[in-house]
């Protein structure tokens, strides 16, 4: 029986090409293990290609919320401290949802304004009020939690 590996999948050229290549010089079980961390990529697609490059297994992980909070939320905030708060509202403007529906207006009620906020008002807010990465979390499940109908 043939050792099992896992190999962080992305889809592209290396890592398609070093699952045959693992398989045939080393005879590995490979595991193909793909983070879902908002690239915009066609899943499936990927899985698919992880299969047909020859991986027995393959896994996917929706890594987004600790990709936002962990790496990207903590990079803005440094940013904001320095010379780019320009460049940090443009990348919130860019990578966060700027619209605020569907929600349930029930349980998310407008306060101040004709729409209840919007991710990218949320996630420009932490950045301005220096919340930590916890915070963070909570508020964002907490307007997801509200936006369902």
């Amino acid at each position: 029986m043939p050792d099992k590996i896992v190999l962080a999948y992305s889809g592209g050229l290396d890592t398609s090409i070093i699952i045959p290549w693992l398989k045939e010089n080393y005879d590995y079980d490979v595991i193909a293990m793909v983070a879902d961390v908002g690239q915009g990529d066609d899943i499936e697609a990927v899985v698919q290609k992880a299969y047909a490059t020859g991986a027995s297994k393959v896994v996917v992980e929706d890594m987004r919320e600790e990709f936002l909070t962990g790496y990207v939320f903590p990079a803005l905030k440094a940013l904001w401290a320095g010379p780019g708060r320009r460049a940090v509202r443009n990348l919130i403007a860019v990578a966060a949802e700027g619209y605020p529906f569907p929600t349930n207006l029930d349980r998310d009620q407008p306060i101040n304004g004709l729409a209840p906020q919007s991710q990218a008002q949320l996630l420009a807010q932490a950045v301005e009020e220096a919340w930590d990465a916890g915070r963070l979390r909570a508020e964002l499940a907490a307007q997801q939690e509200r936006s369902r109908a």
